[in-house]
């Protein structure tokens, strides 16, 4: 459901999602949580934790490193949580997202993110987004299932019901086939 709620997939298309799963349930991931967005903030809990934990954090720097930074993550919190009308419109947050990921590479060990966490436009900010980094989705995650299937009739403007991730509540599917297996080097059997 969060998936249709996000990209919204016109009907009769195929539509693939997988499920990964951490391969070492004790690692954490170092995460760059989107806060200080205006429109999440009333409605989702992990912006309102990160936005807290922000400001007391802030207590213990100057006020004007403080006040500078607000500023800064809520520009970042604004475009990651806008509504959009054509994808060029994400440019910002992409251009920012490219950078978090690429320092992930590069000596820089502070500035170092596994993901980026924000909330979720499609779902009215109940749930998150986790945009990983490739190479910890390569060294740290399994697919474990894909599931594939056509969207017969969509109900996207359905208030999200917050099931278990393979619900699909939010529309009629067909053609619904899901893995058998997968194969150490990647490849599915259906």
């Amino acid at each position: 459901d969060t998936a249709l709620k996000e990209i919204r997939p016109p009907l009769n298309k195929l539509v693939t999602v997988g499920v990964w799963k951490p391969k070492n349930q004790e690692k954490s991931l170092i995460s760059f949580p989107i806060l200080h967005s205006h429109d999440a903030l009333n409605v989702s809990e992990s912006v309102q934790k990160a936005t807290k934990a922000f400001e007391e954090y802030g207590n213990f720097n100057s006020s004007l490193f403080k006040n500078f930074m607000r500023y800064y993550f809520k520009l970042f919190g604004r475009e990651f949580t806008k509504r959009v009308n054509h994808h060029y419109e994400y440019y910002i947050s992409a251009l920012f997202s490219e950078q978090v990921f690429q320092r992930k590479r590069d000596i820089d060990k502070a500035f170092q993110y596994d993901c980026i966490i924000y909330p979720s436009v499609g779902n009215d900010f109940m749930t998150e987004n986790l945009a990983i980094h490739p190479d910890t989705l390569d060294n740290d995650f399994k697919l474990t299932e894909v599931f594939e299937f056509e969207v017969e009739e969509a109900y996207y403007d359905k208030k999200y019901p917050l099931k278990h991730p393979n619900t699909i509540s939010l529309a009629k599917v067909k053609n619904v086939r899901g893995t058998n297996k997968i194969r150490d080097n990647g490849k599915i059997e259906w």
